[in-house]
């Protein structure tokens, strides 16, 4: 029987890569929906051509009632945050591919997690910023993020001799420049990333470690350990995906290319792995295999195990004031070296009292309150050029 498969982020680089794992097994999966932001309102009609999709979600209003023109009664299009939860609610679907970036994430995937759909989990700030709302349903979670899959695969049913997880990072196009010249760095230059190909605010993170910072978090709440027992070592190469530690001293490690579609595979086919024609891993090729300590100047990093240390609705403040900080990098409004400089005063300004377990409403609140605190401080400092 086939897996049915509703994608979340149809049009983004891990949604389109999706797209090719699911044309490749044709005899084992379906894509039966897909959602959208809407600012690809062609590719979306491609998809529903291409696999006969009947029902769709659009998050952008008047881009919905575009694509709503187009296709008539043909095509069920779902409109903003209740569309996205609707697409997932479908008892059609088997699994859920949450690869929409960003907190908007949050409430389909959660909602989708209670159904105890199978979720194929790209949008780490849906775990970032609701960890603790996932925890009953953590059995239904196959991680995509190539260095969470790596921890996934092998963890193997093995969790409670888990000891430590050490995240590889590549270190992005900036870590070999010294602090003091970032801040004539470009967009151009954040932009360039050294190994992958992804979309503009993951590679934006990834330039600042930020993604490193949304991945030791994420790896609190999926795996439940200790954030002291996470660690984090700059690996150019990225071919180790990630390590853990067991009790007993040893170290496992996940090897493969830097190919997005090897984890995608796995969340669908999981426990189960099939046969691919992706290109493979040639040891003899690859050379030495260097890692380095994460260098200072990366201070996203630490920022994480500060936030993790407070828990409660700081995890969701700096999650939100990064994304702001990054949408205004790459409208040019800021440069990058303010990009964690305005993350950190968000932080530092919050005087409410902390929560410790928020429910949605209260998510949606300091979200919200986080991004406008991080236009207001990057006009009050004089760093907003627009």
């Amino acid at each position: 029987m086939k897996k049915k498969i509703c994608l979340l982020g149809s049009t983004g680089s891990i949604g389109l890569q999706t797209i090719d794992v699911i044309s490749k097994f044709p005899d084992k999966l379906e894509l039966v929906s897909v959602a959208s932001y809407g600012k690809n309102i062609h590719i979306v009609l491609d998809q529903i051509k291409r696999f006969n999709i009947k029902k769709v979600a659009i998050f952008n209003e008047q881009e919905a009632l575009n694509l709503k023109r187009i296709v008539g009664n043909d095509v069920k299009v779902l409109v903003g945050q209740d569309g996205l939860v609707e697409l997932v609610l479908d008892d059609e679907v088997d699994i859920v591919v949450s690869a929409i970036v960003g907190f908007v994430g949050l409430l389909p995937t959660y909602e989708a997690a209670k159904k105890l759909k199978r979720i194929a989990l790209v949008n780490k700030e849906s775990m970032v910023v609701g960890g603790h709302l996932f925890r009953p349903y953590l059995n239904n979670i196959v991680p995509v993020d190539s260095e969470h899959s790596a921890i996934f695969q092998c963890i193997d049913g093995k969790r409670e001799y888990l000891k430590e997880i050490i995240l590889t990072a590549s270190g992005g196009p900036f870590f070999n420049i010294p602090y003091e010249k970032w801040e004539n760095l470009t967009l151009q230059d954040a932009l360039n990333h050294p190994v992958w190909k992804m979309g503009a605010k993951i590679t934006i993170d990834s330039a600042t470690l930020m993604n490193k910072a949304l991945e030791i978090i994420e790896a609190y709440f999926l795996f439940n350990i200790d954030y002291q027992n996470i660690k984090v070592l700059i690996h150019p190469n990225s071919i180790v995906h990630s390590f853990v530690v067991f009790r007993d001293g040893s170290y496992l490690a996940q090897l493969g290319l830097p190919d997005m579609r090897l984890p995608i595979l796995y969340s669908l086919s999981y426990p189960e792995r099939w046969e691919n024609d992706f290109e493979k891993l040639d040891l003899v090729k690859i050379g030495n295999l260097v890692f380095y300590e994460v260098p200072s100047k990366f201070r996203a990093v630490n920022l994480a195990y500060s936030v993790l240390s407070k828990g409660g609705v700081y995890p969701v403040i700096f999650n939100a004031a990064n994304e702001q900080a990054v949408n205004l990098f790459l409208e040019q409004k800021i440069r990058f070296i303010d990009i964690v400089k305005l993350v950190e005063e968000v932080l530092s300004i919050f005087s409410d009292d902390n929560i410790e377990n928020p429910n949605i409403e209260e998510l949606k609140y300091y979200d919200n309150w986080a991004r406008n605190a991080a236009i207001n401080l990057a006009v009050k400092s004089k760093i907003f050029y627009g």
